[in-house]
């Protein structure tokens, strides 16, 4: 297949980066082999003051979706 390019450069950065995430967990659920690019800048998380009350991985949450191959039917 030939490679598609979408140009995400009039997007806000948080947009655009959302959708780069979308098309690689897409690559993953098709079974292809992830594209990694190193990012120019790091990303710079948020933080909020509080209490942490136990831990969770974005591999917790996305474990089932990356380990079990799901069929959508509309």
């Amino acid at each position: 297949m030939a490679q598609r390019i979408i140009e995400l450069d009039d997007l806000p950065e948080p947009m655009a980066r959302g959708l780069e995430i979308v098309a690689e967990m897409a690559r993953v659920l098709a079974g292809k082999p992830a594209q990694h690019e190193k990012s120019a800048r790091p990303t710079k998380l948020s933080t909020r003051k509080g209490i942490v009350y136990g831990s969770l991985r974005r591999e917790d949450i996305y474990d089932d979706l990356l380990t079990h191959k799901t069929s959508h039917h509309a």
